[in-house]
């Protein structure tokens, strides 16, 4: 399964006009379900994010609580093919999260340390796995 969305880096520069100005999307996916999360990562004049340096990467986080500073799964790319960051969390690195509300967002942080959002807190559903009669 892919789920694709945009973040725009929130970075305190106004947004052009065909940029989203609400990345927060809801997320929903099966659990059981090796899942793709394709983020579309654009700065706020709506070109692509560029990973710049060794040190920068996109890191998306699901928690149970959005108060949250630990995640109970992390995911981090260090490379953007077109501006776009794929996550994938396969079944197995599901089993341990039990089906409820979630939340996740995506963080850009910049070679030189800084991070900024580029999904704000955002709610994540995670289903009961579907199972076939037998």
């Amino acid at each position: 399964m892919i789920l694709k969305l945009t973040g725009v880096l929130e970075d305190g520069n106004p947004k052009a006009p065909s940029v989203p100005l609400n990345p927060r999307r809801t997320l929903t996916w099966p659990q059981g379900t090796d899942v793709t999360v394709e983020v579309l990562c654009l700065k706020t004049d709506g070109s692509p994010v560029a990973l710049d340096g060794p040190n920068a990467k996109v890191q998306m986080q699901v928690k149970r609580d959005p108060r949250s500073n630990s995640a109970d799964l992390s995911k981090t790319v260090t490379t953007l093919s077109s501006g776009v960051a794929s996550f994938s969390f396969t079944a197995t690195e599901q089993k341990q999260l039990s089906p409820g509300r979630f939340y996740f967002d995506v963080w850009l942080t910049t070679d030189a340390g800084k991070r900024d959002a580029l999904v704000p807190i955002s709610p994540l559903l995670l289903e009961f796995a579907v199972v076939a009669a037998p």
